[in-house]
């Protein structure tokens, strides 16, 4: 037997031995605390057994939801550190219009209960804890949704379940999502999955796959409870990004009665196209990177997007889009805007087409049989507006002040107006096209150009200098049908009208003669006369068609200080040749020797590659014979310059303002024309 010495316990400090009861009443207190939990535990055990609850969960889960709750496997039960239980095997069944029978299975769910709550007899969910999750969400294309769930609880009743848990973690998890109405399906596999309640709602942390991406997201949700709830609107504010893309979502989305819409501020930034692979074909091809932004509404049969700013491959476009779904056909609208676009950047990671290498000898023509790639329009209104101030595009001149709007109906399309402006000139035009699947291309076309520098036209060849300075004015109007080039220019019904003012030719005699109209000239301008300096004062164009063949009765017309000279003959596009008289008519007042002229010359064959030729003494009946297919354009040309007459307009305007055959034209007062007689000029 141990005796303590009463001299030790006298010796002992107040303090300590009040040290030592407080000691001695923890103990008892933490033992007792042990004890009254062990027997709480024991005594929950037997009054909530893990059948009992799990039971009592799947009653309440059934009631609030409107579905079967079942529980197929085992259940346990954990008390710490909070009181949980756990079931194995649990489904949710679908709605009855669903394709599968339950919208939910999960291999494992843990649920965390308010121990105050589970003792007035109602279940509370702190949190969930699911395991190998598959839920088949589904919408059946009447704007119902097989997540909305409608239990039997009446207005003003107190629910026994708490369906809006502080915490909720999702592990190994796959979710399906079915469109009835278009068919599509998306599947998304869930790597994890942590929600947080706050006093907002809830903080969002996912890690997820979809079609072979890594996706992360992390943000704020509404409440589950007003999800689950089906009415209202529920708030998200989201960011997401993978490889190569990042963006974000701030905004609601409608459920209920507004199931299915959206209205939300959305940011994307693509930095490389692989992110958009899984969706759009070819996106390799697409330019990088790409910025965008826009508030995005998105309805049953609406679609818009406003305040639009994109910026692709550093080039920035705003505008808005919308399409609508209310009526058919199917409308949609288009605004674009652009400072600047230069198509080239865009055109980076485009794959070029392959250029066709011609054979030697191999004969290419002008207009060939391919068919045109335009496919029958689609069955949509559209209206599309595009406004660029400078627009630069590969092998073109740099366009300014683009301004074209497109309306399309079923089959139909107009650009109208189509309007810009391009070497130093303006252009304004439109194009009307109807195209129906089987039946050939019908466009109506029209242009005015005024204006363009010819100088500018000759410097995008990027070779040895042909014009100094120079102005084109151009008309167009024509009508054309088929599914080829050849089928359209064969069908070319109108007129076309170009000139061109005060133009010098420039560079080598070479490099001269690579051009007709140089050939020309060079032909019928005496070697003596000056070269240097040898300006085109005015050259008219004016082809009169008619199914692709235009009779030419002096309607081509080129002058200098030396001479005129006017064409008769025929252009014939459906077979792709021509056959043109060129005669000269020396001007009065010049110091030119006349028997140094050519009597005719003559330009014939494809139109890809005509021949020039001096006409021998024969000429004069030559020129009368293609006058005659040309309604005796040639004779009655010939004719004056070989009796002298004055009275007779200039070569260039005969040839814009258009003569009948055989008709003589006053000259403007000090225009008068001296003829001579003309002399064959051998072949150099």
């Amino acid at each position: 037997m141990v005796t303590r010495d009463p001299a030790l316990l006298t010796s002992a400090s107040p303090s300590k031995r009040k040290l030592m009861r407080v000691a001695r009443i923890v103990a008892v207190a933490a033992g007792v605390f042990v004890l009254l939990l062990v027997i709480a535990s024991v005594a929950l055990r037997l009054a909530y057994p893990p059948e009992r609850v799990a039971a009592l969960v799947a009653e309440h889960v059934s009631k609030v939801t409107g579905r079967t709750f079942r529980i197929a496997g085992p259940s346990s039960m954990r008390l710490c550190p909070n009181i949980a239980v756990e079931v194995n095997d649990i489904s949710l069944s679908n709605a009855d219009w669903g394709s599968s029978k339950d919208l939910l299975r999960a291999r494992r769910v843990a649920f965390e209960l308010s121990l105050p709550a589970l003792l007035h007899r109602k279940i509370e969910v702190l949190r969930i804890d699911v395991k190998g999750i598959e839920l088949a969400l589904e919408a059946d294309g009447k704007g119902r949704l097989n997540w909305q769930l409608a239990g039997e609880q009446k207005q003003g009743e107190s629910s026994a379940f708490v369906p809006a848990p502080d915490g909720l973690s999702v592990a190994d998890a796959q979710v399906s999502y079915r469109d009835a109405r278009s068919g599509a399906s998306h599947q998304v596999s869930v790597a994890s999955l942590e929600l947080k309640r706050h006093e907002l709602g809830n903080h969002v942390a996912a890690n997820l796959a979809f079609v072979g991406k890594t996706w992360k997201l992390d943000g704020d949700i509404g409440a589950v409870a007003t999800l689950l709830a089906g009415t209202g609107k529920w708030p998200v504010s989201f960011h997401f990004d993978t490889e190569g893309a990042a963006g974000s979502v701030q905004g609601e989305v409608g459920i209920g009665p507004s199931a299915g819409t959206i209205e939300a501020r959305v940011t994307a930034k693509l930095e490389s196209a692989e992110a958009l692979e899984p969706f759009v074909a070819g996106a390799q091809k697409l330019p990088m990177p790409v910025d965008l932004e826009a508030t995005v509404f998105y309805g049953k049969k609406v679609f818009r997007a406003e305040s639009l700013t994109a910026t692709i491959a550093g080039q920035q476009v705003t505008g808005h889009v919308s399409a609508s779904t209310e009526s058919s056909p199917m409308k949609l609208q288009v605004m674009l805007t652009a400072p600047v676009i230069d198509a080239s950047r865009w055109l980076a990671n485009a794959t070029p087409n392959a250029k066709a290498k011609s054979r030697t000898g191999e004969h290419r023509q002008l207009f060939d049989d391919t068919a045109l790639p335009l496919p029958a329009l689609p069955d949509i209104d559209a209206d599309i507006q595009v406004k660029v101030q400078r627009l630069v595009v590969p092998g073109m001149p740099t366009l300014s002040a683009l301004d074209a709007r497109i309306v399309s109906g079923p089959g139909v399309l107009s650009a109208a107006p189509l309007n810009f402006s391009v070497l130093g000139g303006d252009v304004r035009g439109r194009l009307d096209m109807r195209v129906r699947s089987g039946a050939e291309q019908k466009l109506d076309a029209q242009l005015n150009a005024r204006s363009l520098s010819v100088e500018a036209a000759d410097a995008l060849r990027g070779q040895a200098k042909r014009f100094n300075g120079g102005r084109v004015n151009a008309e167009l109007k024509l009508t054309m049908s088929g599914r080829t080039p050849r089928g359209l220019a064969a069908s070319s019904t109108g007129s076309v009208l170009v000139s061109v003012s005060d133009v010098a030719l420039a560079g080598t005699a070479s490099t001269l003669d690579q051009d007709i109209v140089s050939r020309l000239l060079d032909a019928l301008i005496p070697r003596s006369s000056p070269r240097d300096d040898l300006i085109i004062r005015c050259a008219v164009v004016r082809l009169p068609l008619r199914s692709g063949v235009a009779q030419i009765d002096r309607s081509i017309a080129i002058e200098t200080q030396q001479i005129g000279v006017s064409a008769s003959g025929k252009v014939d596009l459906a077979k792709q040749v021509l056959t043109l008289a060129f005669v000269p008519r020396v001007k009065k007042g010049l110091n030119l020797n006349v028997s140094n002229l050519v009597q005719m010359l003559q330009l014939s064959g494809p139109l890809e590659s005509p021949q020039l030729t001096i006409s021998p003494m024969g000429a004069a009946r030559e020129a009368a014979t293609l006058a005659a297919a040309g309604a005796t354009g040639g004779l009655t040309l010939l004719a004056p310059a070989l009796r002298g007459d004055a009275n007779q307009a200039s070569a260039c305007e005969q040839a814009a303002r258009g003569v009948p055959a055989g008709s003589k034209i006053e000259a403007p007062a000090g225009r008068l024309v001296k003829r001579q007689p003309i002399r064959d000029r051998l072949n150099r």
